[in-house]
């Protein structure tokens, strides 16, 4: 991008129909704790709010010094409600805050702070807090690192996409020459992945990932987001996507596609081994599993995951580390 980033941060709030969470969103935002000198602004993304979610927004933002603009994208979608605050921003470091997050006081400050410190950290990931508005179904408590929640210091080139905070030069070099083949939310879709892929992405350019513990959020659930039926098709999301980033993590290793063709072998055979002993404990519950991973990847298919490997290897041997207009 030609256009001259400046020094501070941006935080985009994708919405869709928030009115319910909006307002405690943005009252975290307007307690930030800031240096004077520390520029920053928000960005709200309508992507076809049907309910009074700017209105709110902007009541709460009203007498505030905080500069503060809504754009509108009509493609729905997370990833293209992202991709449209990405386009607007001005300056050179960004987070991604979703509607219902509740950042710490310090969140904003920490960010721009350790960017600045390090200029091999391409994006950094604080740690989730979980407040639920019923009790969850029991089963899914196992499963809270789905929704964004738990501590990342043991997260390896990926980062929830919740409270992700990247460097905008970073992020628009690879919305504008690298195909991103997973879409994220859509609607009423679980459809997942995406923060996965940019992440990967930003590491194949030669940066690294920064979870940590010293900044927090808290990610407000509501009550149809607890139920064992939500969070199984959170799942078959998660799923659906590991294919593509089964092959990028491939690629970011070092290894050859062919590790991959070992895999898929390895699943068709074990899916003939457990189906014969069917009789030996959790054999139904391996079987299934191998199953599940040989679907996924065949819903891709393996032409195209190798296409993706190739693409990516392509990029990850030509790299230069970008001299970009921050």
């Amino acid at each position: 991008m030609s256009e001259q980033l400046l020094n501070g941060v941006s935080v985009i709030i994708c919405c869709y129909n928030s009115g319910w969470v909006i307002a405690r969103c943005l009252e975290a935002l307007r307690k930030q704790q800031t240096p004077l000198s520390l520029k920053w602004e928000i960005v709200l993304v309508d992507n076809n709010c049907a309910d009074d979610t700017v209105r709110i927004a902007e009541s709460c933002m009203s007498g505030s010094d905080i500069d503060y603009r809504v754009v509108r994208e009509s493609e729905p979608g997370l990833a293209n409600a992202r991709a449209k605050g990405i386009s607007v921003l001005k300056y050179k470091y960004v987070v991604f805050c979703d509607d219902d997050n509740l950042l710490c006081s310090n969140y904003l400050h920490y960010v721009y702070s350790k960017f600045e410190s390090d200029s091999k950290i391409g994006a950094i990931g604080g740690k989730g807090i979980p407040e639920f508005e019923c009790d969850p179904d029991p089963r899914i408590l196992p499963r809270l690192e789905g929704y964004a929640i738990g501590s990342q210091l043991h997260h390896k080139n990926w980062l929830f996409g919740a409270g992700m905070a990247l460097r905008t030069a970073v992020v628009r070099e690879v919305y504008a020459n690298q195909k991103r083949y997973l879409v994220g939310r859509k609607g009423g879709e679980l459809l997942s992945g995406d923060d996965s892929e940019l992440a990967y992405a930003i590491v194949l350019r030669g940066y690294r990932t920064c979870p940590t513990d010293d900044i927090s959020y808290v990610h407000v659930l509501r009550a149809n987001r607890l139920t064992w039926d939500y969070c199984q098709k959170m799942c078959y999301g998660f799923d659906m996507a590991e294919g593509p980033l089964m092959v990028m993590r491939l690629v970011l290793d070092g290894k050859a596609f062919s590790s991959f063709i070992k895999r898929y072998i390895r699943m068709c055979l074990a899916c003939v081994k457990w189906a014969l002993l069917f009789w030996r404990p959790n054999a139904g519950y391996i079987l299934e599993s191998c199953r599940r991973e040989i679907a996924n990847i065949n819903s891709w298919g393996v032409i195209k995951l190798y296409a993706i490997h190739r693409k990516w290897s392509r990029i990850k041997r030509g790299r230069l580390q970008p001299d970009f207009n921050e």
